[in-house]
């Protein structure tokens, strides 16, 4: 049977709530807030609130342009009102203080007169805030202003499902799936006491993923909550959607009546219209009431048996008829999904049989009295078959419900665990997550594994290994962490082996006295071991002979000397410098007793430290809040810096031009060694700093403080990666040679072996010296050998090396304009565009760690234009905009002129062009009239335009590597992909992304850009996991991401307008997910499968 209207009407937007319906009696409001009307004595209140004023009440000036009027509400800069309701009103709102864009729910200011809506108002806040589900629409906070009640939650951007009903028809599938996620947050809110009473598609809100919410809980109950509220007297909720008991006015409603409106959610998708359609509202809640909904494969074809099962089992007219929780409901929708038998049955003839005798008693009771001898054998019978199925169903869904209680339990586990920051807090997640793919993998745990993954953590690999005897020895670990020097009471010292304890050499301390040890130290090649008394006099032994080797007359450390590294052994241990007793710095070969060289620092030495060629000692003063770094070939002092606090431990980054200081005011400080200048501060610590360290890459550091904290950092996003608490304090950590292992000590005699999981290898995060504060991004792009990344922001061009996971350079290239940028076919090209300047080459020279940018020949000298972030196939072919001048052109790069120019084209914002080069698409900014803000398609051969295709604010429009479709995206909520055979849409492939950028290999995939993440699908067009940025821990978040694929398709880089970049390993997340059995292997990843495949090349 073909799909029927079920009246013709006409469609309607209701004023106050914002729900599109179909009515030609309703006078404009939907049924839900019509009926509230007549309740409601204060419901046609049409004054203003204070905040909905506008901004400036005086008259401009004639012929002057009147100021924008802002609106303010507390801390919110109200920009434009979503809706209202019978309560409150939502507004697209942005925290001053946070500048996020979030949305906003006031109550309505007449309201505050009428203390039962304001005690409801409050009611949904208290709701709200009590609910922490992914498909929950989640709150940011909470207040109060000038006796205002309000909330702000998450804005989403993809509408209300009441306006996404006809994407959903004829896809059961894609139905069943959103109807088990909202059954779990529905669920979530039931196990916290909280019946929602209203849930309908305008109730659920979708995000730019598609991914839903539920949301609106005005008419929220505590299931024990007595608390009465009038305003609507006995009914609440909307006719079409509420159960039974509930259209009736009955009192005590349970959770069933939550599982009666997902039925008739399901019901509307599967159909095109409610349960019950009646004239009026009386006649809808009459229906509700009294009648069983026709089965939805009467009025709609292809709908599968089992899913018409599970929608009429909610909308059973009898609550203990239905699923026993919401939970127990989406437990069947996945049943359905993934192939398993589903837990309810359908209604048999005797049940419907029993149901026409309840509402017809005195007939039924006629005939029962005729049939009851004739039939009592068999009605035994069948009571007992009933009972024995029961009892199974019973057994069957309590297992499913354990199962469930079970998963939900681990995936709070994980969430948990990655909120810490601390050591094993991936990890830990990652286990939980491996656990819950036992029970159900699915596209939310994986998203969840992916954003684990992106953390670098900690775990013990050897913990508690016995040293001592004292609490707080000098001690210190060789290069291959196999042994660890401690001192063994006065007049000894002692080598231990990790492995086993044992002692393997005593050195002998000779004329010690009562004096004990501050510090001691390996050589970097572990030959020699140097040791310092309390008067200064540092010891230096030969490990292999166990022999004393000679005495230097050192200064004492007067403060702390248990952390005062006042000598230094350069990288190859030939060298050694200390801190001279008379004052200043002797340098000694380090098998002579004889000085080479003495430095004339004047103050106490706290800290010296050897640039790792041995070319410049780092030194650091007691007391003094600065940096000398010498120059040993003269000597002579070649840099003097000021710090902000004094250094208390130095280190080398092993590639010479940085060093970082550990300072007394708790912050780590990475330092140019070339110039002073101060490249990053690391703060994070509690207390002073008492060791600090590189890694052998140099890609990280780790440092410890009197705050009894190990820290792990990030050099190329200047971030805290891990904490390991309870640990260090002591200065004798030490990395593994390979960088992947750590050796630390504690305060309780033991030692620590720990095992470093670096997530760099899944993902980096790579920041400028612009980090925070917003810029216009225009264009990112990979060298062809993807060993670099080049981006173009309003302030210059950046060179960031994939190798080394960090920015290798920032160039002032017409600067305060926006600008694109692009390698050439070689690698040490670049091709940037500037509206200020137009097109030039730049070559790329000097070393990797310093590249230069070279001007070089002027390609077009039209200014006001840039280039997309997309090439064609043809790369010499560059599509050029200008939206002041509005113009469209594709400029050959060898011929040096236009193949194409279309003038007369405002606001023109992008332009892409076919693989096949026959058409070309524009974007446009959607702020000037006509068809802007739309995708235009033009035939490149007689420069004609052929269609006109739906696109957001500031869109971009990219063709498929095979040219079949085309994705038109942007700010504004419309968004799709489209056929170029004959321009219709595609609803399979639909993709709610930005910036759509594609790999063609083997492991072909599509990513692009939603909100502040990256999301990423198969070629099919399902989704394969989202990329959310590893940045809890940091205060700021990303936004406007640009993205570039780097060759082969092992890498994906996406820039933030924030000076952002993240690069992720996809070949190697794709490896590590499938350890964890999160992602198929990858002979089954391209099995064909029921949806159509989309086709890469």
């Amino acid at each position: 049977m073909a799909l029927q209207p079920h009246m013709t009407k006409t469609e309607r937007t209701c004023p106050r709530c914002g729900l599109v319906f179909a009515s030609e009696k309703l006078d404009g409001l939907c049924p839900a807030c019509l009926l509230g009307s007549l309740f409601d004595d204060n419901s046609t209140d049409d004054s203003k609130a204070f905040w909905e004023d506008d901004a400036e009440a005086a008259e401009p000036a004639p012929n002057s342009t009147p100021p924008a009027p802002v609106r303010r509400f507390s801390h919110f800069e109200l920009l434009e009102e979503l809706g209202r309701g019978g309560m409150g009103i939502v507004y697209r709102a942005r925290d001053i203080g946070t500048g996020r864009i979030i949305a906003l729910k006031v109550l309505q200011a007449h309201h505050l007169e009428v203390p039962d809506l304001v005690t409801r108002f409050r009611s949904e806040v208290r709701a709200v805030t009590s609910l922490d589900h992914p498909h929950v629409l989640p709150v940011h906070e909470v207040g109060e202003y000038e006796g205002i009640p309000f909330f702000s939650m998450k804005l989403t951007t993809g509408g209300s499902l009441a306006q996404r009903v006809g994407d959903f028809l004829g896809r059961p599938t894609e139905i069943a799936r959103l109807l088990a996620k909202v059954a779990r947050g529905v669920a979530h809110a039931h196990e916290r006491g909280i019946l929602h009473r209203d849930l309908k598609p305008g109730n659920i809100l979708l995000d730019s993923a598609g991914e839903p919410f539920v949301c609106d809980f005005g008419l929220a109950k505590w299931i024990e909550d007595d608390r009465n509220l009038t305003i609507t007297s006995a009914v609440l909720g909307t006719p079409h959607y509420i159960a039974p008991e509930q259209a009736s006015g009955q009192k005590g409603l349970t959770t069933a009546a939550d599982i009666y409106s997902l039925g008739a959610i399901i019901y509307e998708l599967l159909t095109a219209r409610p349960p019950f359609v009646g004239q009026s509202i009386i006649e809808t809640l009459r229906l509700a009431s009294e009648n069983t909904p026709e089965r939805p494969s009467s009025l709609a074809q292809n709908i599968p048996r089992d899913l018409e099962t599970i929608c009429l089992k909610c909308l059973e007219r009898e609550p203990a008829s239905r699923y026993p929780s919401a939970t127990a409901l989406a437990i069947d929708l996945e049943n359905w999904l993934e192939g398993r038998p589903i837990l309810a049955r359908p209604v048999g003839a005797a049940e419907q049989l029993w149901r026409w005798a309840r509402r017809n008693p005195l007939p039924a009771a006629l005939i029962a009295s005729v049939a009851m001898l004739l039939v009592a054998t068999a009605v035994v019978a069948t009571v007992s078959a009933v009972r024995i199925e029961k009892a199974r169903d019973q057994a069957v869904t309590a297992e499913a419900i354990a199962r469930e209680k079970l998963y939900e339990s681990l995936l709070a586990q994980a969430r948990a665990s990655l909120l810490t920051g601390q050591a094993g807090h991936s990890l830990d997640a990652l286990k939980a997550l491996r656990e819950a793919a036992r029970i159900h993998d699915n596209l939310d745990l994986r998203n969840l594994a992916v954003r684990a993954l992106s953390f670098t953590d900690i775990e013990a690999e050897r913990a508690d290994i016995p040293i001592g005897p004292s609490s707080r020895p000098p001690r210190s670990f060789d290069s291959r962490l196999e042994h660890i020097a401690e001192e063994s009471g006065r007049g000894a010292l002692r080598i231990l082996r990790l492995a086993d304890g044992a002692t393997t050499a005593r050195l002998e301390i000779p004329d010690s006295g009562l004096q004990t040890l501050d510090l001691i130290a390996f050589s970097p090649d572990d030959r020699h071991l140097i040791a310092r008394q309390p008067d200064g006099r540092l010891l230096l032994w030969d490990v292999a002979a166990q022999k004393l080797l000679r005495t230097y007359a050192g200064a004492p450390v007067e403060k702390a000397p248990w952390y005062a590294r006042n000598f230094a052994f350069t990288a190859d241990s030939s060298i050694l410098a200390i801190s001279r007793a008379e004052g200043g710095i002797a340098v000694y070969p380090a098998d002579s007793d004889k000085p080479a060289t003495l430095i004339p620092v004047t103050g106490a030495i706290r800290a010296l430290a050897f640039s790792p060629d041995g070319s410049r000692l780092a030194v650091a003063e007691y007391g003094r809040p600065r940096l000398q770094i010498w120059d040993l070939s003269a000597p002579r002092l070649a840099l003097e810096l000021d710090l902000a606090s004094p250094a208390y431990s130095l280190d080398w980054h092993p590639n010479g031009r940085e060093l970082v200081a550990g300072c007394f005011d708790s912050n780590l400080y990475l330092l140019d060694a070339r110039n002073g200048q101060r490249k990053g501060t690391f703060s994070g610590h509690l207390q002073e700093i008492t060791q600090v360290l590189f890694s052998p890459s140099g890609d990280r550091l780790v440092s410890t403080g009197l705050d009894k904290t190990i820290r792990l950092w990030s050099l190329g996003s200047l971030m805290q990666e891990v904490v390991l608490p309870s640990y260090g304090s002591e200065p004798a950590l030490r990395f593994s040679r390979d960088g992947t292992r750590l050796a630390a000590t504690s305060a309780s005699s033991t030692a620590h072996l720990f095992k470093i999981h670096d997530a760099s290898a899944v993902c980096r995060i790579l920041v400028n010296g612009r980090l925070g504060r917003p810029t216009l991004v225009g264009c990112l792009s990979f060298s062809p050998d993807g060993t670099r990344i080049a981006s173009a922001t309003y302030e210059g061009i950046d060179l960031w090396d994939t190798r080394e996971g960090r920015l290798a350079g920032t160039y002032s290239i017409s600067p305060d304009s926006e600008k694109s940028v692009r390698f050439l076919d070689d690698s040490s090209t670049l091709l940037v565009g500037s509206r200020k300047n137009g097109l030039r080459q730049y070559s790329i020279s000097g070393s990797t760690h310093e590249p230069r940018l070279t001007p070089g020949e002027i390609l077009d000298e039209e200014t006001d234009f840039i280039f997309s972030n997309t090439p064609p196939g043809d790369r010499n072919l560059l599509p050029l905009t200008s939206s002041k001048k509005g113009v469209a052109r594709v400029f050959d790069l060898q011929a040096r002129h236009d193949l194409l120019r279309i003038d007369n084209v405002p606001e023109i914002w992008d332009l892409s062009i076919s693989p096949d080069q026959k058409t070309i698409a524009l974007s446009f900014s959607g702020q000037a009239p006509g068809e802007s803000g739309h995708t235009q398609i033009w035939n490149m051969a007689d420069r004609r335009k052929l269609t006109t295709l739906p696109g957001g604010q500031n869109g971009t429009a990219r063709f498929s590597p095979d040219g079949t479709w085309i994705k038109a995206s942007g700010r504004g909520p419309a968004s799709g992909v489209w056929k170029t055979s004959d321009w219709t849409r595609d609803n399979v492939l639909d993709f709610n992304a930005n910036n759509i950028v594609f790999h063609t290999g083997d492991n072909a995939w599509i990513a692009g850009a939603s909100s502040e993440t990256v999301i990423v699908w198969n070629r099919d067009g399902t989704g394969k996991y989202t990329l959310e940025p590893p940045l809890n821990k940091t205060r700021y978040t990303l936004l406007g991401f640009r993205l570039s694929a780097g060759p082969g398709g092992h890498f994906l880089a996406a820039l933030s307008s924030n000076n952002t970049l993240l690069l992720w390993n996809l070949h190697e997340l794709d490896e590590r997910l499938r350890q964890y059995g999160l992602l198929a292997p990858k002979s089954l990843q391209h099995q064909p499968t029921t949806q159509p495949q989309l086709e890469i090349r």
